[in-house]
């Protein structure tokens, strides 16, 4: 995996602002490059973003749902492009990308059912409905910090996690993004939410924000997720693996890394807009 995060390293140094590469050039990012596919999602995103960059969104919506067929974090950024195409192109083209956006996810679904039956098709969704508190989430760290009051709201209300990524992705669409700019920062706002409001965490989707902030159109957001993966290669594989004697070494990093995370959630915060008629609108009056 080695070529792919040169690949990328390489394409953040010649097509992106030249902070840029500071994203890339972390412990974390190597790591996760040689050890997790992640990268192939971040490559994924990239080409997204570049379409987007470029005012082409129909292949920015086959990228990201190319990402989604992958991963499926990506899903959760599909409100907020619907809202920032229709207010660029109109209603029609809006829904036009959402249909692109979703093809690849829905042929995956039908080719997965198709070899596997039903019961393949929904093993992977089961396996991560059933997932719990792994001791890294940001819901574990407020435990590691306040109590286990914050478990036992869990136990009390397992779908919380799922409203709050909901809502959240809700919100950045809300926001009405209506440049590439406020749709970088809505994209932001999707993603990390997403990360931060999972009943687990992995230490490799610190990378998957990695896109959204390089064009370096939000610095302060940047620099945030650059301390973040920094300060994620000191929780995993670190602290990670000697957890068992420095318990609570593990735990700070743990928190550390969790409050980064909803520093960029505030530094990408949507900024509300009024709403406004799209281009098609306003040539339709004229």
């Amino acid at each position: 995996m080695l070529p792919l995060y040169c690949f990328v390293l390489h394409r953040l140094l010649t097509r992106y602002p030249r902070p840029a590469a500071l994203l890339w050039l972390t412990p974390a990012a190597l790591h996760f490059s040689l050890y997790r596919f992640d990268v192939l999602a971040v490559i994924g995103t990239l080409f997204a973003v570049e379409a987007l960059k470029r005012d082409d969104v129909r292949r920015a919506a086959l990228w990201l749902g190319l990402v989604t067929a992958l991963k499926g974090y990506t899903l959760f950024l599909l409100p907020a492009l619907f809202v920032y195409v229709w207010q660029q192109r109109g209603p029609r083209e809006s829904f036009v990308v959402s249909a692109i956006n979703l093809a690849p996810f829905a042929l995956a679904n039908l080719v997965t059912l198709g070899f596997s039956g039903v019961d393949g098709l929904l093993f992977a969704y089961k396996f991560h409905a059933a997932r719990w508190l792994n001791g890294e989430s940001t819901f574990d760290a407020i435990a590691y910090l306040t109590g286990p009051q914050i478990r036992d709201l869990l136990a009390a209300n397992p779908k919380l996690p799922l409203i709050l990524q909901a809502g959240c992705a809700l919100i950045a669409a809300i926001g009405r993004p209506r440049t590439f700019e406020d749709l970088m920062r809505a994209f932001l706002f999707a993603t990390t939410a997403f990360i931060s409001f999972s009943v687990f965490y992995s230490p490799q989707f610190v990378l998957w924000l990695v896109p959204f902030v390089a064009f370096w159109t939000s610095p302060w957001a940047a620099w945030l997720v650059i301390a973040a993966s920094w300060a994620t290669f000191a929780y995993f594989p670190i602290a990670f693996f000697k957890r068992a004697h420095h318990a609570r070494a593990f735990q700070i990093a743990v928190a550390v890394v969790a409050a980064l995370r909803l520093f960029i959630l505030h530094a990408a915060s949507p900024r509300p807009r009024p709403i406004t008629k799209g281009p098609i609108d306003q040539a339709s009056e004229e």
